[in-house]
């Protein structure tokens, strides 16, 4: 589930579950996978203050996701660039060149 926008942390007025939408702010389109929730999930972090408990039942995301972001977002204060970075060099994620330039 997507509760702000991945590229830029603005609140989605409808959370998004599954699909496609784009951002009224940024208007940045993206879909629901698992890097954009990531993404999102890092700006709840950052702009709400979400503990773990907060996060995982705001996202609905895996332990291990959850303790991702708490650990590089939260504990160590990963900016977006950052993290964008950080997963770029964990490999597991495809990421796109304008989510890399935010």
């Amino acid at each position: 589930m997507i509760k702000s926008c991945p590229f830029c942390g603005h609140s989605l007025q409808k959370e998004l579950q599954d699909g496609l939408t784009s951002c009224c702010n940024c208007e940045q389109v993206f879909d629901t996978s698992e890097l954009n929730k990531l993404l999102s999930a890092s700006w709840l972090v950052r702009k709400n203050h979400y503990n773990r408990e907060q996060l995982k039942w705001h996202t609905k995301l895996d332990d291990e996701l959850i303790t991702l972001v708490m650990t590089f977002v939260s504990e160590n204060s990963y900016s977006h660039q950052e993290f964008v970075q950080f997963l770029k060099r964990l490999g597991r994620f495809a990421i796109h060149q304008k989510s890399a330039n935010r």
